[in-house]
């Protein structure tokens, strides 16, 4: 865990650090994203992931979103033989990385929970590995320079109601 440690020192270097607050996800009763699942960055909540209201058993397609603008299609899926959760920008050629999902300050996959069928615990947290690279790495330099997008790529994403985990 020490990369999230650097990352998390890295931001406060950046002047971007200080206590992080929980995101309290909710859609309005009657709105359009009413049970719809959406991810919000912790450090950035300007920056979410909207998935389409019916996703598959082994996907979910969504939008990745920062100030309310359409930025890139994301998608989360699962491997049917090994296990591992993933994302990726609904290409096969696209970037992609592994979902880290927890359960507050827990890593669920790999816990002695886990393992034994204790699925009492949901996610509620994500880290999606590599997806600040590949922010850092696009073509617009507009993304390349805003480091509260940059920040939200690399730290932890909050599942919102309506969410459910692929484990």
């Amino acid at each position: 865990m020490r990369w999230i440690v650097s990352s998390l020192v890295g931001l406060q270097a950046l002047g971007l650090g200080g206590p992080l607050q929980p995101v309290a996800v909710q859609a309005q009763e009657g709105s359009a994203l009413e049970g719809q699942c959406q991810w919000v960055s912790e450090l950035t909540p300007a920056a979410v992931i909207r998935f389409e209201a019916r996703p598959k058993v082994w996907s979910s397609r969504g939008t990745f979103y920062y100030r309310g603008e359409a930025m890139l299609p994301f998608r989360e899926s699962q491997s049917k033989l090994v296990g591992s959760v993933h994302w990726d920008t609904a290409s096969d050629e696209g970037p992609s990385g592994e979902v880290v999902l927890f359960h507050g300050d827990q890593v669920l996959r790999g816990s002695t929970a886990y393992w034994t069928g204790d699925d009492s615990k949901e996610a509620d947290r994500v880290l999606l590995v590599g997806f600040g690279r590949m922010l850092m790495s696009r073509s617009d330099r507009n993304w390349r320079d805003d480091k509260l997008l940059l920040a939200a790529g690399e730290g932890f994403w909050r599942l919102g109601p309506g969410c459910r985990s692929l484990i």
